[in-house]
């Protein structure tokens, strides 16, 4: 009888702690994240934005993209206009993880693991070169008188690059530009 109740205690004891681990493969998304989870998915790693997912114990595992913004300050130096005026420009970029669900892949693959000042530096080197490129199409006058249109034409370009990372812009500010001579043009 005392040996019957050890082994259904033991039973009970396996069966608790069975529950327990099951349950503790359940890993819920918390809002601002993505959770991805990797290793034998059936191809691609799978995430969700929102919700709960079972992590298969040994052969799966799992990490989150944060979703916060972050800013970045762009200071750019001696960049060449259309008319060949030296142009110095300085402004403020907003961009975070897209939740996009065809850039989230991008994110996935080519950010996951990456820490935040990886990120922004990868991000930086993007703007930095989109920027340049639309300064050397943009005469300096036309920037004072179509400023919407120049941060729009920015906005466009960057965008477009940043995606291909997994990235989105969401905000720009500029905060200044001089040309050569000094003369501050806003």
């Amino acid at each position: 009888m005392e040996i019957n109740l050890i082994i259904i205690f033991i039973m009970l004891i396996m069966c608790i702690s069975m529950f327990a681990y099951t349950i503790s493969r359940y890993k819920k998304c918390p809002p601002g994240k993505i959770l991805v989870v990797y290793g034998q998915t059936g191809g691609a790693p799978k995430y969700i934005t929102n919700g709960v997912i079972f992590i298969l114990p040994i052969i799966q595992n799992y990490t989150y993209l944060d979703l916060a913004p972050m800013a970045i300050d762009i200071v750019l130096k001696n960049a060449l206009s259309l008319d060949n005026t030296r142009i110095d420009i300085s402004f403020m970029v907003t961009i975070a993880i897209s939740n996009d669900p065809g850039v989230i892949d991008n994110a996935v693959e080519r950010i996951l693991g990456q820490n935040q000042e990886a990120i922004q530096s990868m991000a930086k080197d993007i703007i930095l070169g989109q920027s340049r490129l639309i300064i050397a199409q943009t005469n300096p006058n036309d920037l004072k008188k179509n400023l919407d249109k120049f941060i729009s034409l920015i906005f466009q370009n960057v965008d477009y690059e940043l995606k291909k990372l997994g990235l989105k812009l969401i905000n720009i500010n500029i905060n200044s530009i001089i040309d050569e001579g000094g003369k501050r043009l806003i």
